[in-house]
């Protein structure tokens, strides 16, 4: 019969070797004539620091079927389809001299089921995922792959936690006790609607290149841009961005009064002087994410403005 322990086997290999993920499944079944089918499918980091949580992706099914005509030729190709977070996703993979061409489709794929990137992001992200991907990826070294990715969040949303804020020493010590305890208490980031959002990724000489990431909503408009240097373990790579962005008003006072009353305007006054320093022309405020993927370091991008005569 069809080889599908040996089929899952490989594919668990490869999909180690390749991104560093372990694939596991609680059943695999073929499918006539030249396919199998997992059912169960978990894909989950080999190694992470003991303080962060994994990398972890749940199918309910994962289908593959072989082209056997393909074999004949030296050539490997499969069609893939998987019922991925709520949502699905349709490909096509091809094998040859030690390459793989991937080209695959995602359609409403809820990002609420990636707990891991709630957690690293201490908040809440809610959305559905549309896009196309096209790559050229080696088997050997990650860090060749060359590709483009056009994606789509719909219905997008993030926050709903506590913000985490650290006062300065010289700033704490001016503080009065009660406003110090609700901010060590934590105030809480409200939804912030992100709309429909898109971008194109494009992926050559190990880095994955951001043209423009858009986001417009009633509550923030923002760009994305710069570069992630890709490492051979996904989740090292690293991020070189620049985010601009502007809140409306409203967002902003959502922030501001659940303060006390009396600090309110103080803190009003703060935040503008504070944002100020990176508010350019445009209104919007720049600020530079570098750093590990997962656990990126964000810092003020100050901007020049010159004095009028």
């Amino acid at each position: 019969g069809f080889p599908v322990e040996l089929i899952g086997q490989r594919m668990s290999r490869e999909m180690e070797q390749l991104i560093n993920l372990r694939l596991s499944y609680n059943r695999i079944d073929s499918l006539f004539p030249n396919g199998i089918e997992l059912g169960d499918v978990n894909l989950t980091e080999k190694s992470t620091r003991e303080k962060d949580t994994p990398i972890a992706l749940h199918a309910d099914r994962l289908s593959a079927r072989i082209s056997l005509l393909s074999l004949m030729t030296g050539k490997i190709r499969m069609s893939l389809s998987s019922d991925l977070l709520s949502g699905n996703v349709d490909a096509t993979a091809s094998m040859q001299d030690g390459r793989y061409q991937i080209k695959a489709d995602l359609n409403g794929l809820d990002l609420s089921g990636l707990g891991f990137l709630s957690e690293r992001a201490g908040q809440e992200i809610h959305g559905r995922l549309h896009g196309n991907i096209d790559l050229d990826v080696p088997s050997s070294n990650i860090r060749t792959i060359k590709g483009e990715l056009l994606l789509q969040m719909e219905q997008g949303k993030i926050g709903n936690q506590a913000l985490k804020i650290q006062l300065p020493e010289n700033v704490s010590q001016f503080v009065p006790a009660d406003l110090k305890e609700k901010i060590s208490k934590g105030i809480k980031l409200p939804f912030i609607n992100l709309g429909k959002s898109q971008g194109k990724f494009t992926l050559d000489k190990g880095k994955l290149t951001v043209s423009d990431f858009q986001i417009e909503s009633d509550d923030i408009s923002a760009h994305l841009e710069g570069y992630f240097q890709i490492q051979s373990r996904v989740q090292h790579t690293i991020a070189h961005l620049t985010l601009r962005f502007k809140p409306s008003e409203a967002k902003i006072k959502e922030i501001i009064t659940q303060l006390p009353s009396q600090y309110q305007d103080l803190a009003q006054d703060a935040l503008n002087a504070e944002l100020s320093k990176a508010k350019g022309n445009d209104g919007y405020y720049r600020y530079k994410i570098d750093g590990r993927l997962f656990s990126p370091h964000t810092r003020m991008q100050s901007v020049f403005k010159p004095v009028k005569m």
